[in-house]
């Protein structure tokens, strides 16, 4: 054979293992690269794996944190109206207590006042029956007979009548109690000024028969 032939064939092989050598370190280079980048996504999804789970904990710990604001809230609304219940219903209590109060003080008033209109009535009453009674006892004793014992009726016409005042004023017994009283007072006023009226007739009477029986004696 041709040594320059041998010599050729030599070259291309050379150059065709060259070729293929490239070639695998090529591939050898892609491969490797290839791997690389698979484990780059590898690491990736990894890192997104964890990221993800760290979202999901962090909404399970924002929904168990919510749940649990809720929860209080809840549970303060809840205490804040049964307070506001209570309050309410202390509220209510004291208006009613102040009502009734209320009520208590303005029926002790009204009473009160139906007691002090009755006490001027009744003393207006007693003032006039009074009165009159000094104009009657003025009439019955404004004879000869009776002169003398007006200014003792006057003054028992006086006492009774600061007598039954008093006892309107000050007393506190019912009213049939006092109006019982001061009848008798007024009946005991009237007896004593008959016994006096009569007596001062009789004795009248029996003064002017001596004097006459002593003028008649003398004559």
């Amino acid at each position: 054979m041709n040594p320059e032939f041998i010599g050729r064939v030599g070259d291309t092989l050379s150059s065709k293992m060259q070729t293929l050598q490239n070639s695998a370190d090529d591939i050898e280079n892609m491969a490797g690269k290839s791997l690389d980048k698979q484990k780059q996504l590898l690491d990736g999804q990894s890192n997104a794996l964890k990221g993800l789970q760290l979202l999901t904990q962090f909404q399970s710990e924002a929904l168990e944190e919510s749940r649990s604001m809720l929860q209080h809230f809840a549970e303060y609304g809840h205490k804040q109206q049964e307070e506001l219940l209570q309050k309410q219903e202390q509220l209510q209590k004291v208006h009613d207590h102040l009502v009734e109060n209320s009520n208590s003080i303005l029926a002790a008033q009204l009473f009160a006042l139906q007691n002090a209109m009755l006490l001027e009535s009744r003393i207006i009453k007693a003032f006039v029956l009074y009165t009159a009674s000094i104009f009657i006892v003025y009439m019955f004793t404004s004879t000869k007979q009776t002169y003398t014992i007006r200014a003792r009726l006057y003054v028992g016409l006086v006492a009774t009548f600061l007598a039954e005042v008093a006892m309107i004023r000050l007393t506190t017994n019912i009213i049939e109690r006092q109006t019982w009283l001061i009848n008798v007072f007024r009946l005991i006023y009237g007896i004593l000024a008959s016994i006096q009226f009569l007596h001062a007739i009789f004795t009248y009477r029996l003064v002017k028969v001596r004097f006459i029986s002593i003028g008649f004696n003398s004559i």
